[in-house]
């Protein structure tokens, strides 16, 4: 079974995503997103990382089930001011590994480059 280069971007796309779960909540001290249901799941995460609208994810529309999930409200983006705390590198990072839309999130070549981890030498 042979997955295209796309399907794999996507893939590690999904990944960068869990890693950026996980980076926010080394610095909450708590779990980020748990919901005991999809549309639970959808609206937490909406909370902090905005509601998933075609301006800021064009092909949400074409996820399955998007048109049959109605939001109890839209949500702006608040992931900056809720982990202000953050350094400002570990704060660009997180935001940019929890980025909405898969297509716009970092890559995990960029999020190696980052300006949090240059510095970072793994042969110390």
């Amino acid at each position: 079974h042979r997955v295209d280069r796309r399907q794999r971007q996507m893939c590690i796309r999904d990944s960068i995503w869990s890693v950026g779960c996980i980076l926010g909540e080394l610095f909450a001290k708590k779990t980020l997103f748990q919901g005991s249901s999809e549309p639970l799941q959808l609206e937490i995460i909406s909370r902090l990382c905005g509601s998933p609208t075609p301006a800021v994810w064009p092909n949400v529309i074409k996820l399955p089930h998007f048109n049959t999930l109605t939001a109890k409200k839209q949500y702006r983006r608040r992931l900056r001011e809720e982990f202000a705390y953050m350094p400002d590198s570990a704060l660009d990072l997180f935001d940019k590994m929890l980025t909405l839309d898969p297509e716009r999130r970092i890559t995990a070549d960029d999020a190696l480059k980052s300006q949090w981890l240059k510095n970072i030498d793994p042969d110390k």
